[in-house]
C-alpha cells in the first residue's frame, strides 16, 4: 500500500507539473478520471484515478468514447506508445528507426520536418534514462513520461506541425 501511495503521488506530481502548457493528454484529459474530475485545475486527481483503476489503460481506451476531449491522432499516438514502447526506447536513443518514424507519423508530424523534433525527443529521453530510479519505474509511468517528452518537443518545434498539439 505504501508503494501504491508513492506511485500515485509521483504520477500526480508529474502530471500537475507539466499540465499548464500542454495539449490534451489521455491520462489526464480522457477516460474515467476526466469524467469524475472534470475540473481543469485538478488534473492530478484525474490522472491518479485513471492510474488506480488499471494503470491508465482505461483512459487510453475510453478516450475513443470521449472524442470531444481527445483527438484521433492523440488517441492513436497514445496507443502507439503503449504498444511500441520498448522499441521506442531503443530507437529514440539512436534518433532513428521505423517505430520512431511510425510514432511521428501517428502524431501527425511532418516527416520531412522532424529532424529537430527527433533530436529533442532523444535528448530529453536520454535524460530520463539516466535517472537513478528509471529502471524501477512502473511501465505505465514510463509511457506517460515518454508521451510528455513527445508533447513538449512538438510544442517547442512548431515547424514539425504535429497534430497532437493542435
Amino acid at each position: 500500500m505504501k508503494n501504491l501511495r508513492k506511485f500515485i503521488l509521483s504520477v500526480s506530481l508529474t502530471v500537475v507539473s507539466g499540465s499548464a502548457t500542454m495539449a490534451a493528454n489521455p491520462w489526464t484529459d480522457c477516460g474515467i478520471g476526466r469524467m469524475i474530475f472534470d475540473d481543469a485545475d485538478d488534473k492530478g486527481w484525474a490522472s491518479s484515478s485513471n492510474i488506480i483503476w488499471d494503470l491508465g489503460t482505461t483512459a487510453v481506451t475510453s478516450a475513443t468514447l470521449s472524442e470531444d476531449a481527445c483527438s484521433a491522432s492523440l488517441i492513436e499516438t497514445t496507443r502507439y506508445i503503449q504498444i511500441a514502447y520498448f522499441n521506442l526506447e531503443e530507437e529514440t536513443v539512436a534518433r532513428s528507426g521505423t517505430h520512431l518514424d511510425g510514432l511521428l507519423f501517428t502524431a501527425g508530424c511532418e516527416v520531412g520536418k522532424s529532424d529537430n523534433l527527433k533530436k529533442r525527443i532523444s535528448e530529453d529521453f536520454s535524460h530520463k534514462l539516466s535517472e537513478k530510479d528509471y529502471n524501477n519505474k512502473d511501465p505505465q509511468l514510463k509511457r506517460l513520461e515518454y508521451f510528455r517528452i513527445l508533447e513538449k518537443a512538438a510544442i517547442d518545434n512548431p515547424e514539425a506541425e504535429c497534430k497532437i498539439i493542435s
